[in-house]
């Protein structure tokens, strides 16, 4: 049976017990500012391996580790150059994974046999209060199997891993709700590998060449899959267009993620409406977005209609989302 353990008033006690856990191989659901991870000590390969089971998740792709110091990044990685450290003061503790070369100390079940490793300081005091106590890097990757949603709710996380893991932490809702940036340094031009809450333009701020990596999927991607059909509505007539297709389609059991503020336009035309969030709050349209999408996933629906946001700053983020989420099909 998974122990559920309340952290949000970071009681010493409860957090030295989830830091001997680590320390002894368990397996401790943690909360972190952008999602919820399963955590296990870095240099433990039996934990590790457990984490690879659980999340069905492929050997060969490598694990986020979060350190709490940079004492403790030494220990697992170098060649550490001045445009990482711009980056590290800038962004650390938050939601920015930086590659670094790896050290040995580090076991190849981790980094995917690669020479490299992603590493981040967190930017939640209970995980970090964990990682302090226990005094060995923790691997933390979402805590969802591998191809479903990430969750931001502990209470999603007790349904989905009771049962699996030894302990899980409820720290409350995650803050950004969205992966960390995952960042590497090629010479002078820093390489964004995934998108997530620090944005290319945060970076380009500090003076740096940003670029896409073009192993970012332009196409659905599994991880955001709803489970059934969706269709991004663009532009300013896209009331008109979410009507029409309504019109046109009324065969289907049709879903609507849509703002607030429109909620009333479509929400006994449809079968289901889920408000996404204010169209003048994008933050919290992020933050909310996995929530978001588990409760249109779980819509006895055959469509879902999303309506568009405008793509700047956290916009952008969000619509790349919603992108993957619909495989760019769009009307």
């Amino acid at each position: 049976m998974t122990k559920l353990i309340d952290l949000k008033k970071r009681d010493s006690k409860l957090i030295e017990e989830c830091a001997e856990a680590i320390k002894d191989g368990k397996l401790v659901v943690l909360p972190t500012e952008t999602v919820y991870g399963i955590g296990a000590n870095a240099l433990d390969v039996k934990a590790v391996r457990r984490i690879f089971e659980i999340k069905k998740r492929n050997k060969n792709n490598p694990l986020i580790v979060l350190v709490s110091d940079f004492d403790m990044l030494d220990k697992i990685a170098y060649g550490i150059t001045d445009i990482h450290q711009k980056l590290i003061d800038k962004f650390w503790p938050g939601p920015l994974t930086i590659i670094f070369n790896r050290k040995n100390s580090l076991p190849d079940d981790v980094t995917g046999n690669l020479d490299t490793i992603g590493v981040r300081i967190p930017g939640n005091e209970i995980v970090l209060d964990i990682i302090r106590k226990a005094k060995v890097p923790i691997t933390a990757p979402s805590a969802n199997f591998s191809g479903k949603l990430s969750i931001i709710d502990p209470k999603l996380a007790y349904q989905e891993f009771n049962g699996k893991v030894d302990f899980i932490v409820d720290g409350g809702i995650s803050d950004i709700g969205v992966e960390s940036t995952i960042v590497k340094v090629d010479g002078n031009v820093i390489y964004i590998l995934r998108r997530g809450k620090i944005l290319p333009e945060d970076i380009e701020k500090l003076g740096f060449s940003v670029r896409l990596s073009d192993n970012i999927p332009s196409k659905g991607n599994k991880h955001y899959s709803i489970g059934k059909k969706a269709i991004l509505v663009t532009g300013s007539n896209s009331i008109d267009k979410i009507t029409n297709y309504i019109d046109n389609h009324s065969s289907q059991k049709i879903g609507v993620i849509g703002f607030d503020e429109h909620y009333t336009l479509f929400t006994e035309k449809v079968n289901v409406y889920i408000k996404m969030g204010s169209v003048y709050h994008y933050d919290a349209i992020l933050k909310n977005l996995f929530n978001t999408l588990n409760e249109a996933k779980e819509a006895d629906n055959d469509v879902f209609l999303i309506e568009c946001l405008e793509e700047h700053g956290i916009g952008k983020l969000v619509m790349d989302k919603f992108r993957a989420i619909c495989d760019n099909e769009i009307i």
